[in-house]
This record gives C-alpha cells, sequence and structure tokens, in this order.
C-alpha cells in the first residue's frame, strides 16, 4: 500500500515495476496541478542527445530548455521552489538544466525565495528515498541507435517515477523506448497511452480562464 503518489501515477507502476501496489485513501486527497490540464505527463519528442568531449555523461539541450520553461511556469503559477524537484539520471544534464533555469528565470517578478537560486535540480541516485508535491524529469537519451544507458536500469526508472506526490511531467524520447522490448518502458507507456497522457505536445490551462488551453511542444 502506498502513501505518496497521486493514483494516476501509481498506475503506470502497476504491473510494470509493481506486480501488486494499492493507494492509501490520503493519494486521492492530492490537488490537482495548478495551470496545467493533467496531473502527469509524457512529452514524446525525438531531439537528439549529445555528449562532452571526455565525458561519460549524457545531456539534452532541447530537454534542459524544456524543463527550465516548464518550472519557470510552474513558479508563475504559484508554487515555491521548494515544491518542485527536477530530476535526470545524468550529471552533465543536471549542469544544463541548471544553466537554462538560471537563464529563463532572470525575468521572474516573483519574491526572491522563489527564484531559481534554491531550486532542487540533482540526479535520480542522489534522490532515493526523496519525495516532493512535482517532479520534472528529463530522460536525456535520444540516439538512432536506441542506446539506454542508465535508463535501462529497473531500479533508476522505479525511482524516476515514483518521487511525486501530486504531478510529473516527464520529457524524453518514448518513440525510442517503446522499440527495447526488453526493458520495462514499453509497458509503462502503454499505460500511459491508454489514459492518453502521452503526446507530442503538453496543454496548459489558464486558472482564471479555464476554457482558455494552450499546447506546448517547444520551449
Amino acid at each position: 500500500i502506498q502513501h505518496r503518489m497521486r493514483p494516476e501515477i501509481c498506475r503506470l507502476l502497476t504491473p510494470a515495476i509493481y506486480p501488486l501496489l494499492k493507494n492509501h485513501s490520503t493519494v486521492e486527497k492530492h490537488p490537482n496541478v495548478q495551470g496545467m490540464k493533467h496531473n502527469l505527463f509524457f512529452i514524446d519528442h525525438q531531439n537528439a542527445e549529445s555528449q562532452a568531449k571526455f565525458s561519460t555523461s549524457y545531456a539534452n539541450n532541447f530537454e534542459g530548455e524544456m524543463i527550465a520553461e516548464i518550472y519557470r511556469y510552474l513558479i508563475l503559477q504559484g508554487y515555491s521552489y521548494s515544491d518542485i524537484t527536477i530530476l535526470s539520471a545524468y550529471n552533465e544534464q543536471v549542469k544544463i538544466i541548471r544553466q537554462k533555469v538560471t537563464e529563463t528565470s532572470q525575468n521572474l517578478r516573483v519574491a526572491k525565495e522563489r527564484c531559481v537560486d534554491k531550486v532542487h535540480i540533482t540526479t535520480v541516485d542522489n534522490f532515493q528515498g526523496e519525495e516532493n508535491r512535482i517532479i520534472l524529469l528529463s530522460l536525456v537519451r535520444s540516439n538512432k541507435e536506441c542506446k539506454l544507458g542508465h535508463l535501462e536500469d529497473p531500479q533508476r526508472i522505479c525511482v524516476s517515477l515514483s518521487r511525486a506526490r501530486e504531478g510529473l511531467f516527464v520529457i524524453g524520447d518514448f518513440e525510442m523506448l517503446n522499440k527495447r522490448e526488453s526493458t520495462v518502458w514499453p509497458e509503462i507507456i502503454k499505460a500511459a497511452n491508454e489514459n492518453e497522457l502521452l503526446g507530442k505536445s503538453l496543454t496548459v490551462v489558464c486558472r482564471k480562464h479555464p476554457e482558455s488551453a494552450t499546447t506546448i511542444s517547444c520551449p
């Protein structure tokens, strides 16, 4: 019985990772994520990864920019920096995201304590056992050879997708991940597709005008 994730998030992990996982009644009461159509969404793209010279780590500039802008948007919706954690499996991507968040947050007209200085950006490995209201997750890997690296590890996948209480927004090359039948990704992607929680664009909605929706597919 899990006491953390809203049911939509838990549904991704059952039975792909947990054969049986039930929700405690408290997780049914989590509030919806402000400014978003969905509380959980997988943003699919095919923008290639990169690797710095003399580095064994990977980065994805497109994902870095997208994550930074989504973070900025959530801050403008009224969330505090402490409500949001940004995760990636790769140290190089953590550096990229931190740089992008700094750039996109410079013009934020919000209280200083909610700005970039204190935003929590870290690797998945460093966030085991932790949780937060909203998780923004950058998967990084996107290549023609379908090499997944850290994304093949079931433990890392489990940690990545199970840290959020209220909202989880993941950006990655799900077309590539779906080809790797030896991993749990196809089953997770199937669950997301069945609930219409995977697509090329993220839908955001105005809190004051809920009938007004905008689809976002680039930074």
